[in-house]
């Protein structure tokens, strides 16, 4: 049973000749009180989360839309909207707000201290780097101190030789191709800091040796089973395109 508007109404079931009514009364139900569910304490720049209300004497009042919403300092805490039963607020800029929200005689408030958390530096995960020529690499990364910075962590990433090293991403990660045999170094900046590893880069290997995962292998008539080819040296010019498979006896196993 659904209340659609405020009024009497006989909700009636019938089976066969038998019947059977109940009386419904809809009515309004507002709020009589509300309070902040678990308001946030601090708030780094430019970082958002969404305040929410608890009401009485129902969780849903029909009236909780009408909730007003201000903030006494836009240009440090915003707000997406001014009305709804719940709002998303946003740091600005360092300093304190108040967050109101009111609703008819009542009023609710709660103080949010946004933060400015500056870097202090920043490292890569590897001092050296192994490449080899056409092969892609990310395994370098930018770790930014302190981790919680409100500060942008954009990563600008450049090479000393792009001859050697072309760098081909701007993530967190250094991503690059290598061009040709040689050392070059790979410099991380954020803001005003840097940091640097260096990168040398081989001409891929040839394959040197090969193996199967598996030495022995039994089978009953009409079963299949897969084996795979392990190449050595790992950083070889292995392809398994160029792999070709034979039988000894192609009337037993093939």
């Amino acid at each position: 049973i659904k209340g659609v508007s405020e009024g009497e109404a006989d909700v009636i079931v019938r089976i066969g000749k038998e019947s059977i009514s109940y009386h419904v009364s809809v009515e309004k139900i507002n709020a009589t009180d509300f309070n902040f569910s678990n308001p946030p304490k601090t708030l780094n720049i430019n970082k958002s989360v969404t305040a929410s209300l608890s009401f009485q004497p129902v969780n849903a009042p029909d009236n909780r839309d009408e909730v007003q919403w201000s903030t006494s300092d836009p240009a440090v805490v915003s707000l997406e909207g001014t009305q709804g039963y719940r709002m998303k607020i946003t740091g600005k800029s360092a300093g304190t707000a108040t967050i109101t929200a009111a609703l008819g005689d009542n009023s609710r408030s709660f103080d949010v201290t946004v933060l400015d958390i500056p870097i202090t530096g920043i490292t890569l995960t590897e001092e050296t780097v192994d490449a080899y020529v056409g092969k892609y690499n990310s395994s370098v990364r930018v770790i930014v101190s302190p981790s919680n910075t409100t500060a942008s962590t954009s990563v600008k990433w450049t090479s000393s030789d792009t001859g050697i090293l072309e760098v081909t991403g701007s993530s967190m990660y250094g991503s690059f191709t290598a061009k040709k045999a040689g050392t070059v170094n790979l410099t991380a900046e954020v803001g005003e800091f840097s940091a640097t590893c260096v990168v040398n880069v081989h001409e891929v290997p040839a394959v040197e040796s090969i193996a199967l995962n598996k030495d022995k292998l039994q089978l009953g008539i009409g079963k299949s089973s897969s084996l795979s080819v392990q190449a050595a040296p790992f950083t070889s010019d292995y392809d398994s395109k160029r792999l070709k498979w034979s039988s000894s006896d192609e009337t037993v196993a093939t």
